[in-house]
């Protein structure tokens, strides 16, 4: 059964795309998603400047219905946002495909992993094509029991040991997140993602050795 990673430009008429564009160097990570009949509800963690105008945006699309401030200080925006076109989701759910949570959504591109069979992970990019929404398949690997899953990927090693070498994990720091995936030739919601995961991955080896 595959593990694939697939990253996907949000359609140009969904709010996000057009608030990640304007915001390059926010990131939008999606903590959990609900979708039922047709709308949606995200938990969105927003880092970035401006974060003003990103909500003020967010509440004046016509297809956002709602839309609660749960969190925010000087690094991290949290809200929670309903929708009644929820055109990024509609694929996954339409052939049955759980997207991993959380993904980054960043210049408007979202980061998917997706953990499904060969015929479902054909019914979804089939979906997309559909849809005509554009997207690359960027890893498919072997998903062969739950172990696996804590431990790095190729890729993600690579994009960690790239961002180390760069100072992205220095203090101060030496590298920005938009300089380290320029250097890897990838974008920066990719980079974000599997820098994301790598992290949380070793995180949690950590603390399951402490424990």
């Amino acid at each position: 059964m595959p593990l694939a990673t697939i990253t996907i430009t949000v359609p140009e008429e969904m709010w996000i795309a057009e608030a990640s564009t304007a915001c390059p160097d926010a990131t939008f990570r999606v903590v959990s998603t609900q979708y039922d009949d047709g709308t949606a509800t995200g938990l969105f963690e927003i880092e970035g400047d401006d974060i003003v105008a990103v909500l003020a945006g967010a509440n004046d699309a016509s297809e956002i219905t709602g839309i609660d401030l749960l969190w925010n200080d000087d690094v991290k925006t949290v809200v929670q946002i309903e929708t009644d076109n929820p055109l990024l989701l509609r694929p996954a759910s339409h052939v049955g495909v759980p997207v991993r949570t959380p993904f980054v959504i960043s210049d408007g591109v979202a980061s998917w992993e997706v953990f499904t069979s060969e015929e479902k992970l054909s019914d979804l990019t089939d979906e997309l094509d559909a849809l005509g929404i554009s997207y690359d398949v960027e890893s498919v690997r072997a998903f062969s029991d739950s172990r696996d899953d804590a431990v790095l990927t190729p890729r993600q090693q690579e994009v960690l040991s790239v961002a180390s070498e760069a100072g992205y994990y220095d203090t101060p720091r030496e590298a920005s997140l938009t300089e380290v995936a320029e250097s890897l030739g990838i974008t920066k919601a990719t980079c974000s993602d599997l820098l994301h995961r790598a992290e949380g991955k070793i995180i949690g080896r950590y603390i399951d050795r402490d424990a």
